[in-house]
């Protein structure tokens, strides 16, 4: 399932790169331009924001200086990458006139962050020097954390029971130790399905949210599902 959607996230920041983002109504700023030895090509850096939702982000186009003034200049181009969760550092060095290296000073979240463009591209090869901060601990940090996530999943049982199989996928998480999945799992489906949460289902969250060191949005988002 997250390689499925890993993939699906690749296609889809690829497909907004390339294209005029009309719908999403993205706004793109452009960053710096390092164009070929040769000055036939260049990489294009952007910044991009898009009022939809779907958030900032970083990423670089392959383009033909000769079609600088042309409007349609970025869709006939050729995306080379994307870093979303944000603005990032993006540096493009050419070896030669048929190679590119994309590298970035960030210290990236994750590799889901990265969507790569893994074949030629308009006869330029592609290299990258990136570098990821460590995986968050998936472990509660002691037992009495594990205790809260448990009395949570048996908590909201009856707003869960409605997808058995959402539900199973969460006890199976469980068991195999993942416990910051699941949390923040819970914290998503339990908000997007206004599921009603009692005080005492409450305080099991924000302990184990703390002590998982989970952005207390979380927490703020259900908050408002709290039955008084």
């Amino acid at each position: 399932m997250k390689i499925s959607l890993n993939l699906l996230l690749v296609g889809t920041l690829f497909l907004i790169a390339s294209c005029g983002c009309e719908h999403a109504h993205c706004d793109d700023t452009e960053v710096k331009r390092i164009p070929s030895p040769d000055g036939k090509q260049a990489v294009v850096i952007y910044n991009r924001s898009c009022s939809s939702g779907t958030g900032l982000y970083t990423w670089a186009n392959l383009e033909d200086p000769s079609l600088w003034f042309s409007k349609d200049r970025r869709q006939r181009g050729c995306p080379l990458l994307t870093l979303s969760g944000g603005y990032h550092q993006l540096n493009a060095v050419w070896k030669n006139a048929s190679q590119v290296e994309l590298s970035s000073t960030d210290e990236l979240e994750r590799k889901d962050d990265v969507s790569y463009q893994n074949f030629p591209c308009n006869g330029i090869t592609l290299s990258y020097n990136f570098k990821f901060k460590p995986p968050p601990v998936q472990w509660a940090p002691d037992e009495k954390t594990v205790k809260d996530i448990r009395e949570v999943l048996k908590q909201t049982h009856d707003c869960a029971k409605s997808n058995p199989s959402y539900e199973n996928y969460l006890w199976i998480l469980f068991n195999n130790g993942q416990h910051r999945d699941v949390l923040e799992l819970l914290c998503k489906n339990l908000s997007m399905d206004k599921c009603p949460i009692s005080p005492e289902t409450f305080e099991h969250i924000e302990r184990a949210v703390k002590a998982m060191g989970i952005d207390s949005g979380c927490l703020e988002k259900l908050q408002a599902l709290v039955q008084r």
